[in-house]
């Protein structure tokens, strides 16, 4: 469970205090981990600040490749690419296949991204659950409904067909199988 995963990762970043101060790798990987969760449950800001914290700290394949899968999420398909690039530079022998797929799609998608990102219009990683994908539709749905944008309702109501349009081609198998494919 990625929420439970944060949540140590929140705790472990909180517990260690002194630790943390003395043993600067420790803190880099526990970010690095943090990050990694966080971008999972779709929160790439949050996943973005810690991944860059960690590389700062100390530069490492998985924190690159952390930050990239982030920017990634938020659309920043070049700064991604920049990153992968950076991992492909440092030892990441046990995710090496893994890296060269993300580094393929970030070509791509860095000179055509991919249309419409259906992931990023409900919030979410492109790996989402089905239950995580109703949690974060009910969630955008209620912020862009037309009723609740008194003033903005063109804007509202465009967002709110994207909501659902959105979460009709991720919750349904054979469409989302062409989305992926598509933003593979």
């Amino acid at each position: 469970d990625h929420e439970a995963a944060r949540a140590s990762f929140d705790a472990a970043l909180a517990g260690a205090g002194q630790l943390l101060h003395d043993d600067a790798a420790l803190r880099a990987e526990l970010l690095t981990g943090r990050a990694r969760a966080r971008q999972q449950l779709g929160q790439a800001e949050e996943a973005l600040q810690d991944a860059g914290v960690a590389i700062a700290i100390g530069p490492s394949a998985e924190a690159f490749f952390a930050r990239a899968r982030a920017r990634l999420d938020l659309g920043r398909f070049a700064e991604a690419l920049a990153d992968l690039d950076e991992v492909a530079k440092l030892p990441h022998a046990d995710f090496a296949d893994e890296i060269a797929k993300w580094r393929a799609r970030a070509r791509r998608w860095a000179v055509r991204p991919p249309q419409p990102d259906h992931y990023a219009v409900l919030g979410v990683a492109r790996d989402v659950g089905a239950d995580q994908a109703r949690k974060a539709y009910k969630m955008a749905a209620r912020r862009w409904h037309p009723d609740k944008n008194i003033g903005n309702e063109e804007e509202a109501h465009r967002m709110f067909k994207a909501i659902l349009e959105a979460f009709e081609v991720i919750t349904d198998p054979q469409r989302r199988k062409e989305l992926d494919e598509d933003l593979l």
